[in-house]
């Protein structure tokens, strides 16, 4: 969804999400690994799906709608990641904070 169709709600969300992970992260090279750690998450969630969806397993419905919702959660992280680091521009950290070593500040 681009960032002119949400509603204002889930902008100031996305913003607030952004942020935390910047506060979290402190710099781009931790917050690109927090984007590939989801995207490994995400594919082992689909993975597992995959395979539960083809299994007899009675609770199968149960464990597809948790892992559904594992996914959705991971890539709220993720997009909240792409968007500090997108809005980060080689700016330094919030609050006049002293850049972390090793990495881009955010």
């Amino acid at each position: 969804m681009s960032d002119m169709n949400e509603i204002p709600e889930q902008r100031s969300l996305a913003i607030i999400d952004a942020k935390r992970v910047m506060d979290v992260c402190g710099d781009a090279a931790r917050t690109e690994r927090l984007v590939a750690w989801m995207d490994e998450l995400v594919e082992e969630d689909v993975t597992l799906m995959c395979a539960l969806a083809e299994s007899g397993d009675e609770n199968r419905a149960v464990r597809l709608e948790h892992l559904a919702s594992q996914i959705s959660v991971y890539r709220r992280i993720k997009d909240a990641a792409n968007r500090a680091l997108d809005s980060a521009g080689g700016q330094p950290p919030p609050d006049g904070e002293p850049e972390p070593a090793g990495g881009d500040p955010l």
